[in-house]
């Protein structure tokens, strides 16, 4: 698809309903005209369905729509000004953007009638479909609200004219761009989609748990990506789960399981799910977390990791940081003296941590399928993980978790202290752990009420 942009900063667009040409200021391609280029002709269409494309010629007295191609004098002359600005002539008139927003048909060639052509899968539409992190700025921000009028990208004092832009800037890799601005200087722009995945199976307390924990996401978290709950719940509960959230920010996997050891080891299992590709940075989270600030400079920093982070807890040689398997392993040697959770992994891309989650399932599954009984810990998702991150020697990052990330809090709200996720693992006294994670979500929302 090819996207045309005009000089105010708007897209050509169509309106089915009024059956004109307009200028959107949104992003929106269910409502873009799209252009094919042949022999210096435009051929002008739209898309209003999926599968469905709609052919357009322009006039000042009503457009012309077919399902076929036009030909001949229906279609408008290519006047290039260069690889991406271009006018279009029809007729000896001139396509034209006005500032308020509509499209005409002018005599003269002026600014307004300039426009700048821009491919999808181009590293400037990947920029303007995109929010970003600018590494040297430590902002997120909005690449289609960084075009400005006049064919320019602002971002902040930066100023780019969009020729210079689209010549010069590539992907670095999928998830980065670098580009470049005054003759010279460059800047890393890393892609911020992020995305908070979850495994939840069970009986009702866990999924209570997970209304929890995203309810704290989306109100003190200030998170506003997507949520993946890997899970063998029908997509259609999930999503009655939160009626106030967009189902298009709610990714359902189906997972099946069989029994603990299936449900544990399956966050571990999305190294071969695609969507997966589309996210950085990632972050796992067990559900019985609570969110009590904004989570977003903890995932700026993860973005800027080139690690799998975790949170260092105990020392490596308890049972449940693996060390009935690091002990049985003669070949075993790492400089790893203490464990991690595995309640919260996080990591900028899912190539990051491929690799590691694959090495971690097969390693549980093959020793299962070689005696070791299901019901036995040491198959259990934690254990697993610290062996075999560091017998293969991953590389790791403690600092980002060590600040955001509090695992055994105290049982009585007011001394929890920590600030970011906070993790009510393991026992928490009498009662279901969700009755304590419920008294601390109302604890603090009842003191930012207060505060």
């Amino acid at each position: 698809m090819t996207y045309i942009l005009s000089c105010h900063g708007t897209w050509l667009s169509f309106s089915l309903e009024e059956n004109i040409f307009y200028l959107s200021s949104s992003f929106e391609k269910k409502h873009l005209v799209n252009i094919e280029i042949n022999e210096k002709k435009a051929i002008f269409f739209i898309e209003p369905d999926p599968g469905e494309v709609l052919y357009v010629s322009p006039s000042n007295f009503g457009c012309v729509l077919s399902h076929e191609k036009m030909k001949g004098d229906s279609l408008c002359n290519v006047e290039r000004v260069d690889d991406d600005f271009l006018y279009f002539n029809c007729n000896g008139l001139y396509l034209s953007g006005n500032p308020d927003y509509t499209v005409d048909i002018k005599i003269y060639r002026e600014k307004f009638e300039k426009f700048f052509i821009v491919e999808d899968y181009s590293t400037i539409c990947e920029f303007l479909k995109n929010k970003w992190h600018i590494e040297s700025l430590n902002i997120v921000l909005s690449g289609e609200e960084c075009i400005k009028k006049d064919f320019k990208i602002e971002i902040q004092d930066i100023e780019i004219d969009m020729g210079f832009f689209s010549k010069y800037s590539f992907q670095s890799r999928k998830n980065e761009i670098i580009f470049f601005y005054d003759k010279y200087k460059v800047e890393l722009l890393k892609k911020y989609r992020p995305a908070i995945y979850f495994a939840t199976f069970g009986d009702q307390n866990s999924f209570d748990m997970l209304s929890n924990v995203i309810f704290s996401l989306e109100k003190f978290g200030k998170f506003d990506g997507d949520y993946i709950i890997l899970t063998n719940k029908k997509p259609s509960y999930i999503w009655n789960m939160f009626p106030n959230i967009d189902k298009e920010r709610i990714k359902i996997s189906y997972i099946p399981v069989c029994d603990v050891i299936d449900m544990v080891s399956a966050r571990f299992k999305i190294y071969d799910i695609e969507f997966f590709e589309n996210y950085s940075p990632i972050v796992y989270m067990d559900c019985d977390i609570v969110c009590n600030s904004d989570l977003r400079p903890f995932l700026t920093s993860v973005l800027k990791a080139e690690e799998i982070c975790v949170k260092l807890e105990g020392p490596i040689n308890e049972i449940h940081y693996g060390s009935n398997l690091i002990s049985d392993d003669k070949h075993y040697s790492s400089n790893e003296n203490r464990g991690f959770n595995s309640g919260v992994i996080a990591f900028s891309r899912i190539s990051v941590a491929r690799s590691a989650f694959r090495a971690t399932v097969n390693s549980l599954y093959a020793h299962i399928n070689s005696g070791l009984p299901r019901s036995n810990t040491e198959a259990y998702d934690q254990p697993v993980a610290n062996y075999v991150f560091s017998k293969i020697k991953k590389a790791m990052n403690y600092t980002i978790c060590e600040k955001f990330v509090h695992p055994w809090p105290s049982l009585k709200n007011e001394e929890i202290l920590g600030i970011g996720l906070i993790h009510f693992c393991g026992g928490v006294g009498f009662g279901h752990k969700v009755d304590r994670i419920n008294s601390y979500y109302t604890f603090i929302e009842n003191s930012s009420k207060i505060s």
